[in-house]
């Protein structure tokens, strides 16, 4: 137990009175004052809707937050309804902090977030600082206690106004509930489209439409958990990873990407041959394929299981460019949205490379994601990779924005 004080001053700046708040370990008999304060709170940002009721985030902190989290509170023997003004009981509600110890947290914020002790006694310190700090705490009290629907509602239909630039977070958020995932985190940091998310230990951090100051809140929330790298549009990557290594972690050098898309008619190269679908009984070569193409592009990665790899012949997701009676380069889709599709594991054996079969087979894609009734495709190239940035442009592709990712040495 601790004492934290706190100088309150009327609107001239005169100090009135010294305020002693004692922090301790919050225990079930709290559950009902840590609802008020938090929903009081949060009802100061007007800008955001209020999804529960004082009720429901009293039940969901007792049953979840207190059993699952560790959570401090700040306590004096005045009410925080007693002769606080706004401004105060924001204060008061800012001094309410935890660190999880779950898993799978649904979100990091106040009443749960995933801060460091250390940069849990800044952020309550700062609270307190004048209207300034108080501002910049405003950012953290964005982030809100979501279920997984409630945070697929809020963030998708504002990252599908830009559903190429995010492609990647999108199809991440449609995948929630739908597959089993050892552990999914995910983070509401402002407005819809604000956010980050995580699934299972393999996948890496993922980046949506984020501020400078978000991504360095993230890194902060994000600081114990075990992810193996974090991508991002623009330069929130870079950001977001600027921030953990002042806290400790390590990440490797980064690899800059070209997102790229296309919603005219795709120029092929002009090469023989035809494009025809993979088929089941092509599942030995496309698993083959897809280990070379695995093995030298993602090297730091695992290559899946031979059997996952042969089962995606008979998934209907890949096209075979056929020249001299036989394939001779392969084009897949990663990833099938509302109105774009994106293009991967574009390969060509090194023996059959510079006749134009990439291109070919790749412009073959984009026609079929056409053809499947959507209106863009797209598809990420490595900036360091000049030849493939040149055979996307020369298909009729046009960039969008650069993605940065980093791998993190853990």
């Amino acid at each position: 137990m601790s004492v934290l004080r706190i100088a309150r001053r009327n609107l001239l700046g005169r100090k009135l009175t010294i305020i002693r708040f004692t922090l301790r370990r919050a225990t079930a008999r709290d559950a009902d004052a840590i609802a008020n304060v938090f929903s009081a709170s949060f009802r100061l940002l007007t800008f955001l809707p209020m999804l529960h009721t004082v009720e429901e985030d009293g039940r969901y902190i007792q049953n979840v937050i207190l059993n699952e989290c560790e959570v401090t509170v700040a306590s004096r023997r005045m009410s925080v309804h007693d002769a606080f003004t706004k401004h105060e009981a924001f204060e008061r509600s800012a001094l309410l902090t935890g660190r999880t110890t779950r898993s799978g947290c649904p979100i990091s914020g106040i009443g749960g977030n995933s801060l460091p002790a250390s940069t849990t006694q800044r952020n309550t310190e700062a609270a307190v600082q004048g209207r300034h700090e108080m501002r910049e705490s405003a950012e953290t009290a964005r982030c809100r206690i979501m279920q997984p629907a409630e945070f697929r509602a809020y963030h998708e239909p504002a990252l599908e106004l830009q559903e190429v630039k995010h492609g990647f977070i999108l199809n991440a958020l449609a995948r929630i509930g739908g597959e089993k995932f050892e552990e999914v985190l995910y983070w509401t940091l402002g407005e819809p489209g604000e956010c980050a998310i995580q699934l299972g230990r393999v996948s890496i951090l993922l980046i949506g439409e984020l501020a400078k100051n978000q991504c360095q809140m993230l890194a902060e929330l994000s600081a114990s958990k075990q992810y193996p790298g974090v991508i991002g549009p623009d330069v929130t990557a870079k950001w977001f990873t600027g921030r953990a290594r002042e806290l400790g972690l390590q990440f490797l050098k980064p690899e800059a990407l070209q997102l790229y898309s296309i919603n005219d008619k795709p120029r092929y190269p002009g090469t023989s041959g035809r494009a025809r679908p993979v088929t089941s009984g092509d599942a030995t070569l496309l698993a083959d394929w897809l280990t070379a193409f695995h093995r030298e592009t993602l090297p730091h990665y695992p290559v899946p299981a031979r059997e996952e790899l042969e089962r995606a012949a008979s998934e209907d997701r890949f096209l075979f460019w056929i020249d001299r009676g036989g394939p001779v380069s392969m084009a897949g889709i990663a990833r099938r949205l509302k109105i774009s599709a994106a293009i991967r594991a574009v390969y060509t054996p090194p023996e059959l490379r510079g006749r134009g079969y990439a291109g070919s087979v790749t412009a073959a894609m984009v026609e079929r994601i056409y053809a499947e009734g959507r209106k863009m495709a797209c598809l990420y190239a490595d900036v360091s990779n000049p030849a493939s940035n040149r055979c996307y442009t020369k298909i009729g592709f046009t960039p969008v924005c650069k993605s940065m990712h980093l791998r993190r040495i853990l």
